[in-house]
């Protein structure tokens, strides 16, 4: 999002195609205003998340070295139960949003409008180019990790880490030993209760 915002200031017009799973993080960033998916720190920070949880952990892992963490089941598993039962994360993290990523999918001009009005508001000199800016969002869009990949899916770490994550969130026992991750035979256990897991993970969940 900051790569956006400097392109604005910027009136860089050019495109640097993405595709899933890739990321902006060596791209140009803005250093007027800070937009992250938390605080991190910034006082003034603006922030740009959603309550789909899972597609938010999901880019997280894939657009970054976290995929290739041997401890990648367990990571997600301890994230998800986090995110899931914990007061502290709703209120700093779901009930301050100030951007919603689902307007990227849903409605990409409001989105882009609210981007606007928080740049004004923070007297951002920029370009209000939004046919430049629809296509960054475009390309945004383009680097987004399929969900469907992942999604009741028992072949995918991230599903099993995620339904670890449910169990151990509503405290029903997972019957899993953590010092010895057996994938195979975690997947199978957890077929068991595939459509618990589909219902509860539905309302986290951006189907896009």
């Amino acid at each position: 999002m900051r790569h956006l915002i400097y392109c604005l200031e910027t009136n860089y017009t050019k495109i640097d195609k993405q595709t899933a799973g890739s990321h902006f993080h060596g791209h140009s960033p803005s250093t007027s205003i800070h937009i992250g998916h938390w605080s991190e720190g910034y006082p003034n920070c603006a922030i740009f998340s959603t309550k789909y949880y899972f597609n938010i952990s999901l880019n997280n892992v894939f657009k970054t070295d976290q995929k290739k963490d041997p401890n990648l089941f367990n990571n997600v598993s301890q994230s998800t139960s986090y995110k899931l039962s914990s007061t502290q994360w709703k209120n700093d993290y779901v009930d301050r949003i100030d951007l919603y990523y689902e307007l990227l999918f849903t409605d990409p001009n409001l989105f882009l409008d609210k981007l606007f009005s928080i740049l004004d508001s923070n007297e951002i000199q920029y370009h209000k180019n939004k046919q430049i800016a629809l296509q960054h969002v475009e390309n945004f869009k383009n680097s987004c990790v399929n969900v469907l990949d992942h999604y009741d899916n028992f072949d995918s770490i991230f599903w099993l880490g995620w339904c670890s994550g449910i169990l151990h969130a509503e405290k029903i026992p997972a019957d899993i030993d953590y010092n010895n991750i057996n994938l195979e035979l975690i997947a199978e256990k957890f077929k068991v209760r595939r459509k618990f897991f589909c219902e509860y993970s539905k309302p986290f969940i951006l189907f896009v």
